[in-house]
Formats: structure tokens, C-alpha cells, sequence
């Protein structure tokens, strides 16, 4: 492709790494692609066009989610590893779990789907006055009263 220096220039710097194999070993390893693209200088709209040549975006999304299982797995040996030693120091027990939190972290990031944790959802719901007035006239009415209410007055937004 004639037409696109920056991306020849970015073949051939993948190229010579190992090509698509070392894209997705690197993502594999918990790399991120911006940090791909700071090592290889080049800009993201390049990336973009040298994942769909390649056919990897969907790869990557795949890839991703297989290191962010492996992650969570290596996030527990993090921790399993203590287990057992006779004499552990305050030091030693803080490395390891922040190093564990990290993993458990990354892994989110990389398949929120599987393993983020859900936005917090707020809903808001807004009563109208007529609900607002229908609510307080129906406190009024006491157990076992009714009161009838003209089909017409029922019909209207209360107002008459």
C-alpha cells in the first residue's frame, strides 16, 4: 500500500518482533496496546489499520479474555504461595496482596463482562402531582371506606 507510509513502517516493525504472534503474546502477557503503540511510535488510527489487515481485532478481544482468566488464577497462587511459611512479616503479606489486588484489577479491565464489577445503577422516578394528590385523597379514605369518583373527574388529570 503505497498510500500509507505509516502503516508500512509499522508492518515492518511488527514484522520484524514476530507479526501477529507477538501482538497477541502480548496481550496475552497483560500488555496493553497503548503501550504497544508508545513502544512501536506509531498512532492509534495506524494500530487500527494494522489490526483489521491482520485480522486480529477479534483475536485480541479473545486473547484478552484468556489473560484475564489467567490472571485471576495467578492472582490466587500470589497469595497460595504464603501459605505454609512458618515466619511471614507484615512487609512480605502487604506485597502480596497488593500484587494479587493488581492482578484481580487488570483482570477486570480486561473482560469487564466476566469479571468487572457492575456500574452502580441509579433510578429516579419523578411522581406527577395527580399521583401526588390521588396518594394524599387516598390516606384520607379510612379501612373499609370507599368513595366514588365520577367517571368523568377519574378521566381528567384531576383538575375537574
Amino acid at each position: 500500500m503505497a498510500g500509507r507510509p505509516k502503516l508500512n513502517i509499522l508492518r515492518q516493525k511488527v514484522s520484524k518482533r514476530g507479526g501477529s504472534d507477538w501482538i497477541l503474546e502480548q496481550v496475552m502477557s497483560g500488555r496493553t496496546e497503548t503501550s504497544m503503540i508508545k513502544e512501536l511510535e506509531c498512532g492509534w488510527r495506524t494500530w487500527t489499520w494494522l489490526k483489521r489487515e491482520l485480522n486480529l481485532v477479534e483475536r485480541i478481544k479473545e486473547v484478552r479474555k484468556e489473560a484475564a482468566t489467567a490472571l485471576l488464577d495467578t492472582s490466587g497462587d500470589v497469595l497460595d504461595d504464603l501459605v505454609g511459611k512458618e515466619i511471614l512479616s507484615t512487609q512480605e503479606i502487604g506485597l502480596a496482596r497488593a500484587r494479587s489486588d493488581n492482578m484481580i484489577k487488570r483482570a477486570e479491565k480486561m473482560n469487564p463482562e466476566e469479571y468487572g464489577r457492575g456500574r452502580d445503577t441509579k433510578i429516579e422516578i419523578t411522581i406527577g402531582d395527580v399521583f401526588s394528590q390521588f396518594l394524599r385523597e387516598a390516606q384520607d379514605v379510612q379501612e373499609g371506606e370507599f368513595e366514588e369518583i365520577p367517571e368523568k373527574k377519574a378521566l381528567t388529570d384531576g383538575t375537574g
